[in-house]
């Protein structure tokens, strides 16, 4: 019986298919992701994986390189959108506010330029401050994150464990 390849895991997959100055980077997440808890869950194709927390999705990670809106060898972190209006009661750090503010998406994700998404929110209001036009797929987007917004996307990974641990609480209560 002939052996059957093995198939990369998604961590294997980023370190042969990402930028060499982008691998540090995604393998600093990735030890994140297995010291927090964290889990990592097949996604929707072969470039994208879950960050998952008791089953529920915290975030998902993608590798590109044939989507329009992104260069090759690049990846990025897309937080759970179902999860988004918990930030104005969980977000207390005014620099992770800024944070997530220039992290808004405004570009068209691979699902809205395809016509299988419901489109762009009118209106998304998050600390106060209303926007246009933003993704409702992914309303944020974190393109290769280095140093500082690194940071600030693990701090809004563990915010987000916070939000489902709550949320799992209230709901047994």
């Amino acid at each position: 019986m002939p052996e059957q390849k093995k198939k990369p895991t998604f961590v294997e997959l980023a370190t042969d298919w990402l930028d060499k100055d982008k691998i540090d980077n995604f393998l600093d997440f990735a030890k994140f992701i297995n010291a927090n808890g964290l889990t990592l869950r097949k996604g929707g194709g072969m470039y994208t994986s879950f960050v998952c927390y008791k089953k529920e999705k915290i975030c998902a990670l993608d590798l590109y390189s044939i989507r329009r809106y992104k260069p090759d060898g690049t990846w990025d972190i897309r937080p759970n959108n179902l999860l988004f209006d918990d930030y104005d009661k969980y977000v207390t750090d005014d620099k992770l506010k800024e944070f997530i503010l220039k992290s808004l998406n405004f570009i068209l994700c691979p699902r809205c330029n395809g016509g299988q998404c419901i489109g762009r929110d009118e209106n998304i209001t998050i600390f106060g401050k209303s926007f246009s036009y933003v993704c409702s797929g992914s309303p944020l987007l974190i393109m290769n994150p280095q140093n500082e917004a690194l940071e600030r996307a693990k701090e809004l990974v563990l915010i987000t464990k916070n939000i489902i641990d709550d949320n799992k609480l209230a709901s047994q209560a």
